[in-house]
């Protein structure tokens, strides 16, 4: 599924748009409002399964306080498994809930093990003529460009995460970080 992604503003709203490639090569147009509150997240690429009922208990908070949230999620690394597997279980609670998983790279050929379903997977605009060495920072930019909210797992000050936690506060970006509440389990 190849995907292509686009932004705009108008004096009412900020929309989004996107066409993929189906499965019988279909293009399939979609648009999203985006007049909602955005949700991200960074977190380090190996992390506890301690850190799941914290997880969840933030994603609650926000969905509940925030109400129709769109979350965009990445796909590399067990935080971003985790985060996944919870909102794929919290939409069926709370259906007005929206998220994509943004892809850093261009898919190749579809793998039974790949964790996004198409209709819920995104490509940043550009992606696909950033070199690979860059993709991931690329669409990580993307993701905190879009985000009001940033939930994080960051216990060190150095690395991906932690270098995206900082920009996040460079933009005055909302930031709640999973590892200040772990001496709460």
């Amino acid at each position: 599924m190849l995907t292509s992604w686009a932004s705009y503003n108008t004096s009412d709203e900020l929309c989004s748009f996107y066409t993929s490639t189906g499965v019988n090569g279909e293009i399939i147009k979609r648009k999203e409002q985006a007049n909602m509150p955005i949700c991200t997240f960074f977190g380090h690429r190996i992390c506890p399964d301690k850190i799941k009922p914290i997880l969840h208990s933030i994603l609650v908070d926000v969905i509940e306080s925030e109400g129709e949230s769109l979350f965009y999620v990445g796909n590399q690394g067990d935080f971003d498994y985790k985060v996944l597997q919870e909102l794929q279980a919290l939409v069926k609670i709370y259906p007005h809930v929206k998220y994509r998983v943004v892809l850093a790279y261009v898919p190749g050929e579809k793998k039974s093990f790949d964790l996004a379903d198409d209709l819920f997977t995104i490509i940043p605009e550009g992606i696909e003529s950033t070199p690979s060495k860059y993709a991931i920072s690329k669409r990580n930019m993307w993701m905190l460009t879009q985000a009001d909210i940033v939930i994080t797992y960051c216990v060190r000050a150095f690395g991906g995460a932690a270098k995206f936690v900082d920009i996040a506060k460079s933009k005055g970006k909302r930031i709640i970080n999973i590892a200040d509440y772990m001496t709460e389990i």
